[in-house]
Parts: C-alpha cells; sequence; structure tokens
C-alpha cells in the first residue's frame, strides 16, 4: 500500500533468466516508487523520484535488464537501474507534465503537452534528443507502440495520430468526441484477408478510452474512423489486454469488467473495493502456474486477481522458478507467504 494514490504500473523481467514479469513497479502522486517482487507480491524497495515529483507514466527500455523511465510533473524524468533500483538519471527539458512514454525499438518516447520527443541512446548515462515531433496541436496524454514495431499511435485531447515508428511520417489521423486516456494492442482472430493497409498491422485491433467514459476500438491496419466500435458506457479510467484473448477495463465505482476480445462482450464483473481503478497490469506468475492481474485502486492498494491458468508450456517452467526463488529469497530477505498472491482477492 502506498501512502498515495498509486498512479502507474509496470512490469519488468529479472536478468538472470526468462521469467516473465519478475517485478512490478509502482508509482504515486507523492513521487514514491516501489519495487514489489511479481511472484509473491513482497514489497523489495521503496524509492523516490527526483525532487518528490509526482509519478505520471513508466516505461522500461527493453524487456530484460535495463532502466525504468519515471516522467514527472512539471517535465523531469527519473530514469532507474533496473537490476539495482538504484536512481540512474534525470532527464529534463520538457515544460510540463510527461504523460505518456513508450519504448520503440532501440528509442523510447516521451511525450509532454503537445510535444513528443524521441531519445536515443536510452541505456547510456546520457540519452539524446534525437528528433522532436511537434504536429498535434493539442496535448498528447497516451502512447502505444505496436507490437509489429510499424507504428506508434499518440492519443490526444482530440483524437489520435498514428505515426511510422521509423520515419515518424503521418499514417492516419482521427477524431473523437473526447480525449484518449489510455490506448492498448489486442492480438485479433480471424482478420479478413486483403483488406487495405495504411498501416500493415499484424492482425489486430486497438482499444481506448475516449475521456474516462467510452471504450472503442479500431482495426490496426486501416484506423478508419467508421470502424470505431462503442463497446460500453460508464466511467471508464483504465485498460489491460491479456495474451489469454481479454481485456480488462477498471471504473470509478472500483469495478472491473473482463471483455472477450473476439466478440467485444463482457463476460466477467468483478466487485471492486469502491475506490476508482488508476492502473491495472498482467503478470505472469510462474510459481503458481496462473495468469495474474494486479489492479491499483486510488486509495493506494492492490488487489491482485487470477485471471487463467498459464499453458502446460508455462507451468513446466514453475519448478525451475521455485528453485530460483528459494535460492534468491534469503538475499532479499523475503518472508511472506507464497499464498498472498492468491488470498488478497480471488474472484
Amino acid at each position: 500500500q502506498h501512502d498515495d494514490t498509486r498512479k502507474t504500473l509496470l512490469v519488468t523481467n529479472w536478468d538472470g533468466d526468462n521469467v516473465h514479469g519478475s517485478f512490478v513497479w509502482s508509482g504515486d502522486e507523492a513521487g514514491a516508487v516501489c519495487i514489489w517482487d511479481a511472484q509473491t507480491g513482497c514489497c523489495l524497495r521503496r524509492t523516490r523520484t527526483a525532487y518528490q515529483r509526482r509519478v505520471c507514466s513508466m516505461a522500461a527500455t527493453r524487456h530484460t535488464a535495463g532502466h525504468v523511465w519515471v516522467g514527472c510533473q512539471g517535465g523531469v524524468i527519473c530514469t532507474f537501474d533496473t537490476r539495482t533500483f538504484e536512481l540512474w538519471g534525470i532527464l529534463a527539458g520538457h515544460t510540463q507534465d510527461v504523460l505518456a512514454i513508450a519504448r520503440v525499438g532501440s528509442n523510447m518516447w516521451t511525450a509532454a503537452g503537445h510535444v513528443v520527443w524521441v531519445w536515443d541512446n536510452c541505456e547510456s548515462s546520457d540519452p539524446q534528443v534525437k528528433k522532436e515531433l511537434n504536429c498535434f496541436g493539442k496535448d498528447i496524454l497516451s502512447l502505444l507502440a505496436s507490437r509489429s514495431g510499424l507504428f506508434v499511435l499518440c492519443g490526444s485531447i482530440a483524437g489520435f495520430v498514428v505515426l511510422d515508428a521509423l520515419s515518424c511520417d503521418t499514417l492516419a489521423v482521427g477524431s473523437v468526441a473526447e480525449g484518449i486516456t489510455q490506448v492498448v494492442e489486442v492480438s485479433r482472430w480471424g482478420g479478413a484477408e486483403g483488406a487495405d493497409s495504411k498501416v500493415g498491422g499484424e492482425g489486430s485491433e486497438v482499444w481506448c478510452i475516449h475521456g474516462n467514459s467510452v471504450l472503442g476500438c479500431w482495426d490496426s491496419r486501416t484506423f478508419s474512423s467508421g470502424q470505431c466500435k462503442h463497446l460500453g458506457h460508464g466511467k471508464v479510467s483504465c485498460l489491460t489486454a491479456l495474451h489469454n484473448g481479454e481485456v480488462w477495463s477498471g471504473g470509478d465505482d472500483g469495478s472491473v469488467c473482463v471483455w472477450n476480445a473476439k466478440n467485444k462482450r463482457v463476460i466477467r464483473g468483478l466487485r471492486g473495493r469502491g475506490a476508482p481503478v488508476s492502473s491495472m497490469v498482467a503478470v505472469e506468475n510462474h510459481l503458481l502456474g496462473v495468469l495474474t492481474v494486479w489492479v491499483a485502486h486510488f486509495d493506494g492498494k492492490v488487489d491482485v486477481w487470477v485471471a487463467s491458468e498459464l499453458s502446460a508450456e508455462h507451468v513446466q517452467k514453475a519448478h525451475n522458478v521455485r528453485n530460483e526463488w528459494r535460492a534468491r529469497r534469503e538475499d532479499l530477505g523475503l518472508i511472506r507467504d507464497l499464498r498472498f498472491i492468491l488470498t488478497l482477492a480471488v474472484p
């Protein structure tokens, strides 16, 4: 539990094996950053951003050992080492809150106000801004880098702009009645063959939140406004996509809806604790052989829900992961019961 509102959650991996989701990073409005063991729920480290600036966004420079970039109030970006959890550097230059960060290939994209910066040498102690994008006109609220590595979607208070990930050329532009506060990419099943492709997608959809009120989705290959589908109404505050074909949405009443991404229907509703949901992230728990979803609330607490069992391939890794955990738990000084992740909140 944080002392203040937990604003964002991020999963990084441990440098030593291919355990997916070894750590969960969280930040709050008081500038606190906590690193949790994703397998047990134990808090490994508590630290703070430079000048105790409010945490607005997070992204990791790569899947394994690297750095976590934390976008803060006032335009400051703090970088942390994912192995030592120490503050690595402070990047200044933005003049407004850094509301969105995304890793695009080997580069990092940061958005503050209506300006997006593309950073190079992200793993070094001295990253450099190699390009400034100032073609949006409206404040950027969210960034999404496609899994294909072909495009970046910039959601703003007026709509969205899709940019080529390499050249930064504009591929598509769309408008919505309210701002796009969060965007996730969802795998798509049975996509139409031979569809006209502006972006060259991989058979996926982009789900977004319109001004905290409506869910919508676009085909990632065309982004035509006619394909926007309103999937539900109500105060929706955050989204996360799971690899098992589900999309989870959190509301300002603390409730969570589980969607079938294929037929766009709610398949399950989860009762919340009452406090609005601020962030969600999916985490594979190899100790228990389950896929979990961490749901953060504005009261600073986190519920951990069991979404589904992992595949047989993933479960086979569990034995090695347990042995690895036993070997390093003494070094980390952890004594928390492994049942925590199940007893915290089970649907």
